[in-house]
């Protein structure tokens, strides 16, 4: 609200230095040649006003290009966190599956031929859990490191 107020103020001064410029042109200056000298001294005014119309241009540019530059830093940030947040899921969806797993094999007989395959099982199984928990241990630092530097 406040740029529509000054962008409506600052055209409103344009206006009315115009409407001035009109009327002292037309009405107090009596010959061609009179208004012909007041009008040129608009035309160094209108360079003046060109070249930092485009000197602000370029500023404009320039932080434009910076904006989207941080907008693509925090983007690439966003995706990394959501995929590192999607492998996080995954492995706790395993560790579940293995503790159940492990739950099951725990509660079967351990003597015999079977025995020893359900031994040999829980180990298996006992393995895969301390390399998952490895690796949710080292995306957490991840995480928060990229955390950090948010």
């Amino acid at each position: 609200m406040r740029r529509f107020s000054a962008a409506f103020g600052l055209g409103s001064l344009v206006i009315g230095v115009s409407i001035i410029a009109v009327f002292v042109g037309f009405y107090l200056l009596p010959t061609w040649q009179m208004r012909a000298e007041f009008g040129s001294f608009f035309g160094a005014l209108t360079a003046v006003f060109t070249g930092l119309g485009f000197i602000f241009l370029l500023l404009n540019l320039w932080v434009q290009q910076d904006h989207l530059r941080k907008l693509d830093e925090s983007d690439a940030l966003a995706r990394e966190m959501g995929e590192t947040d999607r492998k996080l899921q995954l492995a706790s969806i395993l560790i579940v599956h293995y503790q159940r797993e492990m739950a099951f094999l725990s509660a079967l007989s351990r003597s015999g031929p079977v025995g020893a395959e359900i031994s040999e099982k829980i180990k298996t199984v006992e393995g895969r859990l301390r390399e998952i928990e490895g690796l949710i241990s080292n995306k957490h630092g991840d995480v928060v490191a990229m955390l950090e530097n948010v």
